[in-house]
C-alpha cells in the first residue's frame, strides 16, 4: 500500500513536473510569438499611418500647387501683366488667407508681394525652376522678407505660350507640424521629411522628437540598424524611390521606422516610434502570463484561453472595419479586391466583367425623401445585389451611392440582361410609388481580359475602367450600360480639350447665334424663330452642337451658355425694336440641368427687365423628356415660368414616352411635334388619324402646334392639311445669322406681336 501510494506521489509529481515543463516551455513559445506578432503589427500599423500622412501631406502641398496654378492662369489670360492689379486682387482672397505672403515674379527676379514688400529673388532655385515652366515647392529656407523658415510655392504664368512671370506663394514650415505628428501610439510617434539621400528637411516640433536628427552627415545621434536592414540598404531602396521599415537603435534606443516616399521632390516621410511601446505591451503580458502560471494550471490554461478568445474578438472586430460597411453589411472595395483575386483564380474557365455603378442625382433622394431614406435606399440595393449575385460572383459599396460587382457571363447580352434586371428591381423601392420618382442609374462595363491577369494585377485599374465607362453616358438623365473601349478613353481626350476652351471661348463670343425662323402654315409667313448656337472655336474652327451640348449638359456649362444665350437673344429684340424691325416671339432652349433650381427663372426676368423686353416676345423650350419626369417640380417650374409672361413650348413632342392625359394638366402653350411624326408622310391611314388626333387635341386646348425638322412640300401639305399651325426646316429656311434673319423680317408679310 505503501509502495503504491509512493508510486501515486511519484506519478503525480513526474506529471506534475512534465505539466510545468510543458507549460514553460508553452509559456516561452508564446511570449516569444506574442512579441514577434505585436513588432510586425506595429510594423504594419506604423505604415498605414506613415500612408496616410503622405497621402495628407501630398493634399496638403498638391493642392496648394493647384490652386497656384489656376491662378497663373487667370493672369495669364488677362491682357497684359499688371502686377499691382493682380497683387490688389490676391490681398486678402480666401487664397492668400492660407499663405503668409503671395507675390509676383517678374523674369529678371523682381518680386512684389501682397504685403508689399520688394526683393530679388532671381537666386532662388524655384524662381529657375518655374522659369523652366515647373511649378514646384521648395525646400525650407530662410525667407527674404521676414527672415522666417518658410516653404515656397511657385508657378509660372504663360501668355501666349511664354513664361511672362512667376507667382508664388510661402508658407511657415510650422504648417506641416501636424502632419508630421504621428497622433496614434499614444502621442509617442513623430515623424521627418528627409530627402531620398537622407538629410532631414522638416523636423517635428514634438516634445520626445530628436530635433537634430540626421541620417546622414554631422548629427548628435547615433544610429545603429538592427537585423537584416543597413543603413547603406535603406538609402539604396529610397533611391528607388521604394518604401520600408527597418529596426534601429538611435543612442542606444531602440525605435521603429518607415520610410514611404512623398512623390514630390525627391522627398520621403520617416516616421519613428519607440521600442518601448511594444516592450511595453510585451512585459505586461509576460507579468500578467507568470502571476497566472504562479497560481494554478487551471487558472492559466483559462486565462490562456481567454486571451485567444480576446484576440479572436480583436480580429473579427478588425475585419469587420475593414471588409464589412458599416452602413449596408455589404462587402468593403478591400474585401471586393480580395474577393475577385480568389473568384477568378478558382473560376478561371468563367469569363468576368466589372460594373460600377451609381445613382444620378442621388443628392435629389436625401433632400427630397431625407436622409434615412437615402441610407435605405442604399440598403436595398445592397439587399438586392445580394438577391441576384451567383456564388461566384461578388459585389461591394465602394463610397455613398457607388457600388461596384463582379459579373460572370457568356456574352455581353448577359450582363445587360442581368443589370436591367437589377435596375428594375431597385426600381422597385417604394419612393417609385410613393413619390413618383425613378431612379436613373448610370452602369460602367469593363470585361476583364484573362490574359492580362496574373499576381501583379491591379484590381483599382479595372474599376477605374468601369468607372470611367460609367461617366461616359452620365448626366444624360437615363440609365445607361456602357462598355469599356479604347474609343472611350480617347473621347475622354477629346471633351477635355473642349472643356479646356470653353470658359476663354464665352468670353470671347466664339458662340453665335443663329434664328431659324417658323412659318405659318396658312400664308407661310414667318411669325416666330428659335435661337440656335453654333461654336465658332479659335482652335478648332466649327465644332458643331452635336458635340458640345451634351458634354456641357454633363459638366454643367451648360447652365452659363444658356444664360449668355438668353441674354443675347434679349440684346437683339432691344436692336430690332430701336431699329424698328418687326418683332415676332424667339425661342430659346433650357436644358434640364437648369430644371433643378428654379433660380433661373428670376436671372431671366432680370435679364429682359434689364433691355426692357416684354416677356411675351420670348419664349422658353423645355424638352419633353425633362417634363415627364418628376413633375411636380416641373409643374412648379412652369407655372413661375408662366407668371413672368413668358409663353412655354414643349421641344421634341413624340420623340420620347409622352403622355397626352399628363399634357392637359401642364401650362404649355405651343407643340413642338418632332420629325418623327410626320417623316413618312405616305403612312397608314391609321397613322394619320394618330398625327391628326395629337394635333386636333392640342388645338383643343388651346395649344398651338409647330412641327421641326420639315424637309420636303408632302411634309408641308400633310402638316397643313391636318391643321399644324407653324412650321421650321429647311424647306422654308436653314437657321441662319442674326443680320440675315434681320433682312427676312424687312420683307416679310407677317403678323406684328
Amino acid at each position: 500500500m505503501l509502495k503504491d501510494y509512493k508510486y501515486q506521489v511519484i506519478t503525480t509529481l513526474a506529471i506534475s513536473f512534465m505539466v510545468i515543463l510543458i507549460s514553460i516551455a508553452f509559456f516561452t513559445n508564446y511570449i516569444v510569438n506574442i512579441s514577434r506578432i505585436l513588432k510586425e503589427e506595429t510594423n504594419t500599423y506604423l505604415s498605414e499611418i506613415s500612408n496616410q500622412s503622405v497621402i495628407t501631406l501630398q493634399k496638403q502641398i498638391k493642392g496648394d500647387i493647384k490652386a497656384l496654378e489656376n491662378i497663373s492662369q487667370l493672369i495669364g489670360a488677362e491682357d497684359k501683366l499688371d502686377v499691382k492689379g493682380e497683387l490688389k486682387k490676391l490681398k486678402g482672397s480666401r487664397i492668400e488667407d492660407k499663405f503668409i505672403r503671395m507675390g509676383i515674379i517678374l523674369p529678371n527676379g523682381e518680386a512684389c508681394t501682397t504685403d508689399e514688400h520688394h526683393v530679388n529673388l532671381s537666386d532662388r532655385e524655384y524662381f529657375k525652376k518655374a522659369m523652366k515652366g515647373e511649378a514646384n515647392l521648395s525646400e525650407p529656407l530662410i525667407g527674404r522678407v521676414n527672415g522666417k523658415k518658410v516653404s515656397v510655392y511657385a508657378a509660372p504664368i504663360y501668355k501666349n505660350e511664354s513664361i511672362i512671370g512667376v507667382i508664388y506663394a510661402e508658407h511657415e514650415v510650422e504648417i506641416y507640424n501636424k502632419i508630421l505628428a504621428v497622433s496614434t501610439f499614444g502621442g509617442k510617434g513623430y515623424s521627418y521629411v528627409v530627402k531620398k539621400t537622407g538629410e532631414t528637411i522638416l523636423r517635428p516640433n514634438q516634445y520626445n522628437s530628436l530635433k537634430d536628427f540626421n541620417l546622414v552627415g554631422d548629427s548628435d545621434y547615433s544610429v545603429e540598424f538592427i537585423g537584416e536592414h543597413s543603413k547603406d540598404d535603406m538609402l539604396s531602396r529610397m533611391a528607388k524611390g521604394k518604401s520600408g521599415n527597418v529596426n534601429c537603435k538611435i543612442n542606444g534606443l531602440e525605435k521603429y521606422m518607415s520610410y514611404t516616399p512623398i512623390e514630390i521632390n525627391d522627398w520621403y516621410l520617416l516616421s519613428v516610434i519607440p521600442e518601448g511601446i511594444v516592450s511595453e505591451k510585451i512585459s505586461y503580458i509576460k507579468s500578467r502570463t507568470l502571476g497566472i502560471f504562479a497560481g494554478i494550471i487551471i487558472v492559466f490554461s483559462l486565462i490562456t484561453m481567454y486571451i485567444l478568445y480576446m484576440q479572436r474578438i480583436s480580429r473579427d472586430k478588425i475585419y469587420k472595419i475593414a471588409f464589412i460597411d458599416p452602413l449596408t453589411g455589404a462587402n468593403t472595395l478591400s474585401k471586393f479586391k480580395v474577393d475577385v483575386k480568389k473568384i477568378i483564380e478558382s473560376n478561371y474557365h468563367r469569363k468576368y466583367a466589372i460594373i460600377q455603378f451609381d445613382i444620378d442625382r442621388f443628392k435629389h433622394i436625401n433632400d427630397r425623401f431625407g436622409y434615412e431614406e437615402g441610407n435605405n435606399t442604399l440598403r436595398f440595393i445592397s439587399d438586392t445585389l445580394k438577391s441576384k449575385l451567383k456564388s461566384h460572383e461578388t459585389f461591394a459599396r465602394i463610397n455613398a451611392d457607388k457600388f461596384v460587382l463582379l459579373l460572370s457571363y457568356e456574352k455581353n447580352e448577359d450582363i445587360i440582361n442581368k443589370l436591367i434586371d437589377i435596375n428594375s428591381q431597385i426600381n422597385t423601392y417604394k419612393w417609385k410609388k410613393e413619390g413618383n420618382y425613378e431612379a436613373i442609374i448610370s452602369f460602367g462595363i469593363y470585361k476583364i481580359d484573362k490574359e492580362i491577369l496574373d499576381d501583379s494585377i491591379n484590381i483599382t485599374a479595372l474599376i477605374d475602367k468601369a468607372s470611367i465607362a460609367k461617366k461616359v453616358d452620365k448626366g444624360y438623365h437615363r440609365t445607361t450600360y456602357t462598355f469599356y473601349s479604347d474609343s472611350i478613353y480617347n473621347n475622354i481626350l477629346k471633351e477635355k480639350e473642349i472643356e479646356t476652351y470653353m470658359n476663354s471661348a464665352l468670353e470671347n463670343k466664339e458662340f453665335v447665334i443663329y434664328f431659324q425662323p417658323k412659318y405659318s402654315l396658312k400664308d407661310l409667313s414667318i411669325v416666330g424663330a428659335e435661337a440656335l448656337v453654333r461654336w465658332n472655336s479659335k482652335e478648332n474652327g466649327i465644332i458643331s452642337p452635336g458635340e458640345f451640348i451634351p458634354l456641357f449638359e454633363k459638366n454643367g456649362f451648360i447652365l452659363d451658355l444658356d444664360m449668355y444665350v438668353f441674354e443675347e437673344v434679349c440684346k437683339t429684340i432691344r436692336s430690332f425694336i430701336d431699329r424698328g424691325v418687326p418683332i415676332i416671339p424667339i425661342s430659346v432652349n433650357v436644358s434640364r440641368v437648369h430644371l433643378n433650381n428654379k433660380n433661373f427663372i428670376e436671372m431671366y426676368k432680370e435679364l429682359a427687365d434689364k433691355y426692357n423686353i416684354n416677356p411675351s416676345f420670348i419664349e422658353i423650350e423645355i424638352t419633353e423628356s425633362a417634363v415627364f419626369g418628376n413633375t411636380e417640380i416641373l409643374l412648379d417650374i412652369m407655372n413661375s415660368i408662366k407668371k413672368v409672361g413668358f409663353s412655354i413650348s414643349m421641344d421634341d413632342f413624340g420623340a420620347g414616352y409622352s403622355s397626352l392625359n399628363l399634357l392637359k394638366d401642364l401650362p404649355v402653350d405651343i407643340l413642338k411635334l418632332d420629325r418623327e411624326f410626320f417623316k413618312e408622310v405616305n403612312g397608314t391611314g391609321r397613322w394619320k388619324q394618330v398625327v391628326l388626333g395629337i394635333v386636333s387635341l392640342a388645338k383643343s386646348m388651346g395649344i398651338k402646334v409647330v412641327s421641326e425638322g420639315v424637309e420636303t412640300e408632302e411634309q408641308s401639305e400633310f402638316l397643313e392639311e391636318i391643321g399644324c399651325d407653324m412650321a421650321q426646316g429647311y424647306l422654308f429656311s436653314k437657321p441662319v445669322p442674326i443680320s440675315e434673319f434681320k433682312d427676312m423680317l424687312m420683307t416679310n408679310s407677317h403678323k406684328v406681336f
